[in-house]
């Protein structure tokens, strides 16, 4: 029916106009929009203060994460160029060479960016690469590497000494992982 798309906008307008008369959830699921399983899971092991503390983080937006590379710049030459570029940074409270950054605009066209000095990596893909405890002298193997963020920190963690390989099944993911891994060094 080539009315129910209006229907369906009028609805959802009228909605988006009233909802302050519309009655808040009482169950924490549907308030968070996680799964009732998750929630009943979760509840298991935490208080209900920090299990609805925990589920609305949960739907925050994170803060854009940029990794300095190591194999290109240090993190206090990274900080300071971003200082320069006049990018609102603050160091990752506990991720070292991993800064939270704002008012950047397109992250491709910074210079720290287009040089490989700097790679977007949410936290815990950082994280799983500390996790992995790669180390100068090791073979790591990087499955489903694209679009090579963790390749470049693994390789990064090697210092040249060791054995890295990223592979990509999907072709046009390879090109991607490909390009970032020579940009990046």
């Amino acid at each position: 029916n080539k009315r129910a798309a209006g229907l369906v906008n009028g609805s959802l307008r009228t909605l988006a106009r009233r909802k302050d008369e519309l009655e808040k959830p009482h169950d924490l699921a549907t308030k968070y929009s996680h799964p009732q399983p998750l929630v009943d899971c979760l509840r298991a092991s935490m208080d209900e203060e920090t299990l609805e503390a925990f589920l609305a983080a949960d739907n925050d937006i994170p803060k854009t994460a940029l990794q300095a590379n190591p194999l290109k710049a240090s993190a206090e030459q990274v900080a300071a160029a971003l200082d320069e570029a006049g990018i609102a940074c603050e160091p990752h409270p506990w991720l070292p060479g991993c800064f939270l950054v704002s008012g950047t605009g397109n992250l491709e066209s910074l210079p720290l960016f287009q040089s490989g000095a700097v790679y977007v990596q949410d936290a815990a893909a950082k994280l799983a690469v500390l996790a992995s405890g790669a180390a100068p002298g090791m073979r790591v193997l990087d499955c489903c590497a694209a679009p090579g963020g963790k390749s470049s920190q693994l390789a990064a963690a090697l210092g040249g000494q060791g054995l890295l390989v990223s592979n990509e099944f999907v072709a046009a993911r390879a090109e991607v992982l490909r390009s970032n891994l020579e940009r990046m060094g």
